[in-house]
């Protein structure tokens, strides 16, 4: 399966969107921030993602073509998209080194 630029780029926005959230964290800014898009992903209309990405984006993100956003967020809404709320997620545990069993 290949997937497509615009596939690749929402994979991408979601990951910057949505860290993993320690117990500490959960009502910290990624949260505040998550909780915003999917709140412009479930109701928002162009004017309100517009504004939005002129006062919250930066870098890269606000160099993006507005109908670059207007896409990703509104594309989330018309395909049943899950946007209900941030995720806390447990790390993986760590990996132990293999052993160096001579013999």
């Amino acid at each position: 399966m290949r997937l497509t630029t615009r596939e690749i780029r929402a994979a991408a926005l979601l990951c910057l969107l949505t860290p993993t959230i320690g117990a500490a964290q959960a009502d910290g800014p990624p949260t505040r921030r998550t909780k915003e898009i999917i709140a412009l992903i479930n109701d928002g209309t162009p004017g309100a993602i517009s504004a939005y990405v002129d006062s919250a984006f930066g870098g890269r993100m606000r160099g993006m073509p507005l109908s670059a956003h207007l896409g990703f967020m509104l594309g989330q809404r018309a395909t049943g998209a899950d946007s209900t709320g941030p995720r806390r997620s447990r790390a993986p545990p760590p990996r132990r080194p293999p052993s160096s069993r001579s013999g």
